[in-house]
């Protein structure tokens, strides 16, 4: 099957309206190169107002922004998955709309991907903006992670990846593992 997209963005959203804008002006700009490309949002019950502008950007950049709308907060991996099952890329980004994943960083991410020959690549949150409450428990998560498999990646965790769109989805899936914790703890240790 050929595939519509150079690029598809799949992005979980939950009581992100005052970051959309700002993410979405500058994925576009940082997507110029790759056209044609799409941004799949995926509205996880926002309470906030993100429902609103959401479908402002959708308005305005009918041809690349894409919306799904899920009734209530499922958590971050179902978003994912209902994203990842609507991409028609050739290559999926996975990023948090809370802007603590860069945009500017999609190109590097995406050409390590390529030279290296890789199917999958993940960021880094070198300076990680959130509290001790999850920073540590975080540190701990990837240490042992990569203690057992063997995998020298430094933040397991980090919202922004590239992966093949030739992938299965069993292995989305398992990219979106790691959000499980965040699920699944009502206080969002990771």
């Amino acid at each position: 099957m050929q595939k519509k997209y150079k690029i598809s963005v799949v992005i979980p959203v939950f009581n992100e309206q005052d970051s959309l804008r700002p993410l979405i002006d500058r994925l576009i700009h940082v997507l110029e190169p790759f056209k044609p490309c799409e941004i799949i949002l995926v509205n996880d019950g926002s309470t906030d107002g993100s429902e609103a502008v959401l479908e402002s950007l959708h308005n305005e950049f009918v041809d690349i922004v894409r919306i799904i709308h899920l009734r209530t907060n499922c958590g971050k991996s179902v978003a994912l998955q209902c994203g990842f099952k609507e991409v028609s890329g050739e290559l999926i980004v996975m990023m948090d709309a809370d802007l603590q994943d860069c945009p500017e960083e999609i190109p590097k991410l995406i050409t390590f991907l390529e030279e290296e020959n890789l199917d999958a690549v993940t960021g880094w949150k070198f300076d990680r903006c959130d509290p001790i409450h999850k920073t540590l428990p975080s540190s701990f998560f990837n240490f042992a992670l990569r203690k057992l498999s063997g995998l020298e990646i430094h933040d397991f965790n980090c919202g922004l990846k590239v992966i093949r769109g030739r992938m299965p989805h069993w292995v989305t899936d398992l990219w979106t593992a790691s959000s499980f914790f965040t699920d699944f703890y009502p206080h969002s240790w990771f």
